[in-house]
C-alpha cells in the first residue's frame, strides 16, 4: 500500500460503513495456502476474503482461485493496478478508483511516521532526531514514488517514457 496515503480511511469506510467484504492484505492474517479454497473470513469485525491483494504473490493466489469471478469480495484494495487487471474478464469486469492525498501532506505525515515505526522496513533511528528539513533535504526522502511505483522504474533517472507510462 502507498503508506499514509488514506487506505485505513477506505478500508475503514467500505467496511464499516458499507459492510463490504474486502480483499486486501487482511486475508493473509489468517492462516490459508495455494490450495485454501475461496473463503470469507471475519476480522475486527469485518468481512474479508481470504487472500492477500496486497502483494504480486497474494494476487497470484486470487487468480487461482477466481477472486473477481466468485463475486465474494465487493472490493479488491491493492497498489499493484497493473498486476490486479489480470484477475478480471470481459464477463467480470472491475471498476478502479483512487484516493489521492496532497503529496506534500502525505510526504510529512509519512516522516512522522517513520520517526516511531521502527517495524516498517523505512524506519531508522536517525530519524527521530531530524527536522523534516533535514529529511527533505536527506537521501531518505521519497524521490517521485508515484511515477516510479506507476512505471515500474524504482530506482535511478526518472524519463519522460517513464511519466508516460505512469499516467
Amino acid at each position: 500500500m502507498v503508506q499514509k496515503a488514506g487506505g485505513t480511511t477506505i478500508k475503514a469506510i467500505f467496511g464499516s460503513c458499507l459492510q463490504f467484504t474486502m480483499a486486501c492484505e487482511v486475508g493473509q492474517r489468517k492462516e490459508y495456502s495455494d490450495n485454501s479454497p475461496l473463503a470469507v473470513i471475519e476480522a475486527d469485525g469485518h468481512k474479508y476474503a481470504n487472500v492477500d491483494t496486497t502483494t504480486p504473490r497474494g494476487i497470484a493466489v486470487a487468480k487461482s482461485l477466481n477472486l473477481a469471478e466468485s463475486g465474494i469480495a465487493d472490493i479488491i484494495v491493492t497498489n499493484y493496478v497493473h498486476e490486479i487487471s489480470d484477475l478480471f474478464t470481459k464477463e467480470r469486469k472491475g471498476r478502479i478508483f483512487t484516493m489521492l492525498r496532497d503529496p506534500i501532506d502525505r510526504a510529512v505525515s509519512m516522516f512522522g511516521y517513520l520517526q516511531y515505526a521502527d517495524w516498517e522496513p523505512g524506519h531508522t533511528s536517525k530519524l527521530a532526531s531530524m527536522s523534516i528539513d533535514e529529511y527533505a533535504r536527506s537521501k531518505m526522502v521519497e524521490n517521485n514514488w508515484m511515477t516510479r511505483f506507476l512505471s515500474g522504474h524504482m530506482s535511478g533517472e526518472l524519463t519522460s517514457e517513464d511519466l508516460i507510462k505512469a499516467k
